[in-house]
């Protein structure tokens, strides 16, 4: 059965009810809590804009990784039985074959090219899925993390060493614990490494330092995955 066409009220009403929801998840980030929820989020969401990742964030900050329900499906996942569509994000909605044949037939007019509309869509994280069975291959929803060996990350000293230098900071070759490949030091501006993965630092600076200090953890939010 066909779903019942939307009168203009009812449309005007969910536009509203859209506007109001990216409303408050700008109102939510003013918050101290909710700018410390942004920040952890942003950490796997830096690809999406800056609305989406205050949807999110607000509908659940927990969230790692969402996809709508087709999309999960080509990753070889389906939403859990039960699951609700918690969080809704702005998705683009490109022009209907219909609208581009027409836009065509009137003489393709690049200034009345058919835009692409956007609208808030359903979205799940990946805490709400769960693999397709066989024969589907679910794709792998984390980068594989393999110990470095020799000198396989000898190529990363040189730019980290400028990007080090770029931010004002020093770069520090010296001991740290087991297991810890370096750290970060706001309050001297120092990112000092680990002497131990000396196979892949063997190109580092003369100028060892043999500053004292104490490591504590970043005080600052990866940016990055």
């Amino acid at each position: 059965m066909p779903a019942r066409s939307l009168s203009d009220e009812e449309r005007q009403a969910r536009r509203e009810a859209d506007r109001r929801r990216t409303r408050e998840a700008v109102e939510a980030l003013r918050a101290s809590e909710g700018w410390q929820q942004w920040l952890r989020l942003r950490h796997h969401f830096h690809t999406y804009s800056l609305t989406n990742q205050l949807l999110i964030a607000l509908a659940m900050p927990q969230a790692t990784r969402v996809a709508g329900f087709r999309a999960w499906l080509k990753l070889g996942y389906c939403v859990r039985r039960g699951e609700r569509a918690i969080i809704r994000i702005w998705m683009p909605i490109a022009p209907s074959k219909k609208q581009l044949a027409e836009w065509q037939a009137a003489g393709a007019d690049p200034t009345e090219r058919p835009r692409v509309r956007f609208r808030l869509g359903p979205v799940w994280d990946r805490s709400q899925v769960e693999p397709l069975p066989a024969p589907a291959q679910p794709v792998a929803l984390d980068p594989p993390i393999v110990e470095p060996e020799g000198d396989s990350l000898g190529w990363a000293f040189s730019p980290l060493a400028e990007i080090v230098g770029e931010l004002g900071c020093s770069l520090v070759v010296k001991r740290h614990p087991h297991g810890r490949g370096g750290c970060f030091i706001p309050e001297l501006g120092i990112v000092s490494l680990n002497e131990a993965n000396r196979s892949t630092t063997k190109s580092r600076p003369s100028c060892t330092s043999s500053l004292t200090c104490s490591c504590a953890p970043p005080s600052i939010p990866r940016e990055s995955r």
